[in-house]
């Protein structure tokens, strides 16, 4: 299997909802190798500065996105702002292939009658992380995927390079 190219440095922005955000902190553990080595430049609202418009900081960070990861529960399916900002930007992205759109299904729920429920999820078979035995093995395969998505995210964005030397 390819490396990852810390040459290709790819901006993650991670849509969830704040009742989620334990996940999120579990999950910057597993990712951190990705961002020390200069892999991914992550992006979730945290980020956001005291004094930032966050719609306008959020609709900027899905516009420059190269992979974007969906935290999937009950809590983020319902959410309004997801579906008609984040989601909205990411799946356009996603199907001009423009960039990456990897949902990760946190809990049981019906994200299968969503817009993410035509795309391949993580962990492995889409099986909720809150299902599985032991919470560390779903974290390791879902960011097994993950890595998995950063090397095709490098690949096609070192193809675009090539066609378009000038673009960043």
């Amino acid at each position: 299997m390819a490396a990852l190219d810390p040459n290709i440095p790819l901006r993650v922005v991670t849509s969830y909802a704040h009742a989620d955000r334990e996940y999120l902190t579990k999950f910057d553990k597993y990712w951190k190798p990705f961002r020390e080595s200069g892999v991914i430049a992550s992006w979730t609202d945290r980020e956001m500065l005291g004094g930032s418009l966050w719609d306008v900081a959020i609709q900027n960070a899905f516009q420059a996105a190269d992979v974007y990861i969906f935290l999937v529960s009950a809590d983020s399916v319902a959410s309004e702002y997801i579906k008609a900002v984040e989601l909205k930007i990411a799946l356009e992205r996603h199907l001009n292939n423009e960039a990456i759109l990897v949902p990760f299904i946190l809990r049981r729920c019906w994200w299968t009658e969503t817009p993410l429920g035509q795309l391949q999820a993580y962990p492995t078979d889409g099986k909720p992380i809150s299902t599985w035995t032991n919470e560390d093995d779903a974290l390791f395969d879902a960011t097994d995927g993950l890595r998995k998505v950063l090397i095709e995210a490098q690949e096609r964005k070192k193809i675009a390079q090539t066609l378009s030397p000038t673009q960043p």
